[in-house]
């Protein structure tokens, strides 16, 4: 029975030992990715800018004004794979009027608040972060298709790297480099801060008036996970006045040349930074999970239920031929008395009586 039981934990124990293995270089890589859509209340990304210099067409000068931006993310489960997610976002930018958050207003709004909005559909590979350019998932900004999705866009690899990404502008319709400035601490998360700059690219305001464009983008990431825990843009906008986006075409509208068409600094809302510091929350230890505990834990286990084993082994191997741990051999002990004598012959005994013979 002991070596039966030593078997049992031989077998357990080497099972564990390569689930451990099995999980930690296997199952973890495959399973720890971005979700194909993200959960209904971290979906809304809220961001605001106080004093911003506008200029007001209806007015015909700039003004002062406070923003909003909301940009809602939803993901398209449907078109979406095991390697690949693809998100859609609406984005609105609103001027406010009344010290409240508008959302997003349609362009008939009687209140004019409504300053500009924006679609995008993006494809992207599920650990990189990386835009997937594949005509299948019908990527685009504003519907156009023929806007192609370079870098990085909604979230940051897996396991985010202390160097240089490319990040995707909408704006511009192209990638800049975002390069690794440092480390911070926001929500008790550790996170690092990347930083992007775009200086005077040619862009249309409105979709109609020649500009250019230039932002400073900062983002805070949470490298585990790849969430961006926080955002901000320092944006100008600016006429040219020109006939086209071609900066040494006519200038046909003087008048327009130089004018600031929005200027100003955006960033997360102080509840959108708490909500997408939990998102990273609630991945974390999942990711933990996978990677850390589940491989250890049955690497302990396994050690020692192989120990338990070895120990079985040596009692049933200790316990003489019967494996049972009997003792067979003579017993060598005095008669109980009262006992009836022990009549077989001795050795001597045999020999007399065989000479006798």
């Amino acid at each position: 029975m002991t070596r039966i039981w030593a078997y049992v934990a031989l077998f357990f124990g080497v099972f564990l030992l390569v689930l451990a293995v099995l999980v930690k270089f296997v199952v973890a890589p495959a399973a720890v990715k971005a979700p194909l859509t993200i959960p209904a209340k971290y979906s809304l990304v809220l961001a605001s800018g106080h004093n911003f210099n506008y200029f007001d067409a209806l007015a015909g000068k700039n003004v002062l004004i406070n923003v909003w931006i909301t940009r809602n993310i939803q993901g398209d489960i449907a078109s979406g794979n095991s390697s690949v997610a693809v998100y859609n976002e609406s984005l609105c930018l609103t001027r406010d009027t009344d010290n409240t958050h508008p959302g997003c207003v349609s362009k008939a709004d009687p209140q004019h608040r409504l300053i500009t909005n924006s679609t995008d559909r993006v494809a992207f590979d599920r650990k990189t972060g990386l835009a997937v350019d594949d005509a299948k998932y019908h990527s685009n900004v504003d519907g156009n298709q023929n806007i192609r999705h370079v870098g990085l866009g909604y979230k940051f690899p897996i396991d985010t790297e202390k160097k240089t990404y490319p990040f995707f502008d909408t704006v511009v319709g192209k990638a800049f480099p975002m390069k690794y400035a440092g480390e911070a601490s926001i929500d008790g998360l550790t996170v690092y801060k990347f930083v992007q700059t775009i200086v005077n690219q040619p862009v249309y305001t409105n979709n109609t008036f020649p500009s250019t464009y230039t932002n400073t983008r900062t983002v805070w990431i949470e490298p585990t996970t790849g969430v961006i825990v926080k955002g901000q843009e320092q944006i100008k906008q600016s006429l040219t006045g020109r006939a086209n986006l071609d900066p040494n075409s006519k200038v046909t509208e003087p008048k327009l040349a130089g004018i600031v068409a929005l200027q100003g600094t955006l960033q997360f809302t102080p509840n959108t930074v708490q909500l997408q510091a939990q998102l990273a929350k609630d991945n974390l230890p999942k990711i933990h999970l996978v990677r850390l505990w589940i491989p250890l834990i049955s690497l302990i286990v396994g050690l020692l239920a192989i120990g338990v084993a070895v120990l079985l082994f040596r009692r049933g191997k200790g316990g003489g031929a019967g494996g049972d741990g009997s003792d067979e051999r003579a017993d060598t002990s005095p008669p109980v008395a009262g006992s009836p004598p022990d009549l077989r012959p001795t050795y001597d005994e045999e020999r007399v009586e065989s000479s006798q013979t």
